[in-house]
């Protein structure tokens, strides 16, 4: 089997003991199916503790959304390139060269190409540790990166259309990041009403928003040993007051892609310090 990791990406215990089990059932069944499993981001908490919590939100993503497309066998949202187990021969028989527009984020790209050719996925039990970005640029040009990456994918891979629908309207409403935060902000400036309708929504995309993040928090914690009430329930509340200014990073880095498209790899300076 190959495991799939970026340069920074650490095995813990946990994802190792993870990796072991999926190896050796898809080898029993036959099956030989893709795995992805959840990253937490918590090793330079202490020298970026913003941009540490800017990352809780992608823990929890992984433990809701794409938990529950790997457990139902179909990469519905993509693929974590640093975190794939599969078999050398199911890796190659997809193969990895998908020329430019396949190469920005190519983690999806060949997942989606995987399903066309009849792979399937599942979910692999244990965390691997990533870092986080080490300043606000990096940041804005790993989304802006991401985002474009994913639509070259959701246009241009050559798969049929139900393995790009879902993938494709998700990123489409990532799209509409700039416009909801350009209407939050010009909301809290101007004021008004807004119909019953409108506030349902709005409050359950923050309810959203908020377990999300907790949840990866809940795990980034626990898997840095942070143990006590009080220490955690601190960075429960500096992690609530972070959200405003990381959903506004996040919505500015589409609008970066969209006004000012990268013409090139970006490629994210990450220190090894622990």
């Amino acid at each position: 089997m190959d495991r799939s990791l970026d340069e920074e990406t650490r095995p813990v215990r946990s994802g190792i003991s993870g990796i072991a089990r999926a190896i050796a059932e898809e080898e029993a069944s036959g099956r030989l199916r893709i795995g992805q499993g959840a990253i937490v981001y918590h090793r330079n908490w202490k020298r970026h503790p913003f941009l540490t919590l800017a990352d809780m939100p992608r823990t929890g993503d992984d433990l809701g959304r794409f938990y529950l497309a790997y457990r139902s066998g179909i990469t519905l949202f993509g693929m974590h390139g640093s975190f794939i187990v599969v078999r050398n021969d199911v890796e190659k028989s997809v193969g990895f060269d998908f020329g430019p527009a396949g190469s920005i984020t190519e983690d999806a790209y060949w997942a989606l190409c995987a399903m066309q050719q009849g792979y399937r996925s599942r979910w692999v039990d244990g965390f691997l540790e990533e870092q986080s970005t080490q300043g606000i640029m990096d940041f804005l040009k790993q989304r802006r990166r991401w985002f474009q990456g994913i639509v070259k994918v959701c246009v241009l891979a050559p798969v049929k259309l139900r393995w790009r629908a879902t993938f494709g309207i998700s990123t489409m409403l990532w799209a509409l990041a700039p416009l909801g935060m350009a209407y939050t902000l010009g909301h809290l400036i101007v004021g008004g009403g807004v119909s019953p309708a409108v506030k349902m929504l709005a409050d359950v995309a923050l309810a959203g928003c908020v377990t999300i993040q907790f949840v990866g928090l809940r795990v980034n914690l626990t898997e840095h040993g942070i143990t006590s009430h009080a220490r955690r329930c601190m960075w429960y509340l500096l992690s609530l007051a972070s959200i405003p200014l990381a959903a506004l990073m996040e919505a500015a880095s589409v609008g970066y892609a969209l006004v000012r498209p990268a013409s090139g790899f970006h490629v994210v300076s990450k220190s090894e310090e622990a």
